[in-house]
């Protein structure tokens, strides 16, 4: 059994200096500081455990990424999540009000990145856990020597699963902007067989998916001027969407309605509501599909990482 199909919920919020409690860290160049172990809060037992970088991205692969993707997008991969969490360590843009007990990472996939534990990918993967071990091995051995820098900076190093055939920008999904973050095209994306997604949801539904992310919302109980006037990119993701007098982002409603991508349209029948999405996840960054495609066309891990995120460098730290 191999995972097709990724949440990556990770939320942007307002810039906010964090600083962690720390171990090995060591500098390399002017914005770059490296660590030879990670601390790590996990969510179901509140256990605090320590990992060495690699044995940390062994288990972010695991939970992040089909395992069967060619060598060069795992990659790709594992120096993106490398890149996140010591961005995420050094000045914590990605969610600032995230709860770790004093551990430097959390398990949390609602807000960090996701990680299996052995015990827990050998029970997802059962018999495909050690058919591709060696491959996440290596590809962790990898991602743990590099980072991706902009401006002697780790970037925030965020990916998806499947774009909607150009990837998105964060100023659409989480209204920040970061130079690396461009829209590209990843046209090849559309050729995933999860890339079209159907998803109905009733108007008390959707009612309630509101008011539990804002007790506060007021939701009109007339759903006639419900998703309206939506402005829409190049890409197809959904910038700003009307619900009645309100406007929210693509991104408030992907996460507000949890639908597989914020390039959405949305047709009503009577009390239900229709949203045809393109692509799985919020679009912005890497995506781990074009990353396979791009890798089996004979790109490198650093080709495809300088194709999805602009203008940067991948810095060799060890």
């Amino acid at each position: 059994m191999v995972k097709n199909t990724i949440i990556i919920t990770v939320v942007l919020a307002a810039l906010l200096f964090f600083i962690p409690f720390v171990w090995g860290k060591t500098n390399i160049g002017p914005g770059l500081q490296t660590y030879n172990s990670f601390t790590l809060k996990m969510t179901e037992t509140g256990d605090l455990i320590t990992l060495t970088p690699e044995e940390y991205l062994i288990g972010c692969l695991y939970a992040q990424i089909p395992p069967n993707y060619h060598p060069e997008a795992l990659k790709a991969q594992a120096v993106a999540a490398h890149t996140y969490a010591l961005r995420f360590i050094r000045d914590n843009t990605l969610n600032p009000d995230l709860s770790t007990d004093g551990a430097q990472l959390s398990d949390d996939a609602r807000t960090f990145q996701p990680y299996y534990n052995e015990q827990k990918a050998r029970e997802y993967y059962k018999e495909d856990y050690d058919l591709y071990y060696k491959a996440i091995n290596e590809a962790a051995i990898f991602g743990a020597k590099h980072a991706v820098l902009f401006a002697g900076e780790p970037i925030c190093a965020v990916y998806h699963n499947i774009s909607s055939g150009v990837t998105n920008t964060p100023e659409s999904v989480w209204g920040l902007s970061f130079p690396y973050l461009k829209s590209v095209n990843s046209s090849w994306d559309k050729s995933h067989t999860g890339y079209l997604c159907q998803n109905e949801i009733t108007l008390d539904d959707i009612k309630i998916m509101f008011l539990k992310q804002n007790r506060e919302t007021k939701i009109p109980e007339s759903a006639d001027k419900w998703f309206a006037e939506p402005i829409v990119n190049d890409g197809g993701y959904v910038g700003r969407i009307n619900i009645d007098a309100d406007v929210f982002s693509g991104g408030d409603i992907w996460r507000i309605l949890n639908l597989r991508s914020p390039a959405f349209t949305v047709t009503r029948s009577g009390d239900i509501f229709s949203f045809e999405t393109k692509g799985y996840g919020h679009g912005v960054g890497l995506s781990q599909y074009g990353a396979d495609y791009m890798a089996n066309k004979g790109y490198t891990a650093h080709q495809i990482l300088s194709y999805y995120y602009s203008g940067i460098e991948i810095k060799k730290i060890k």
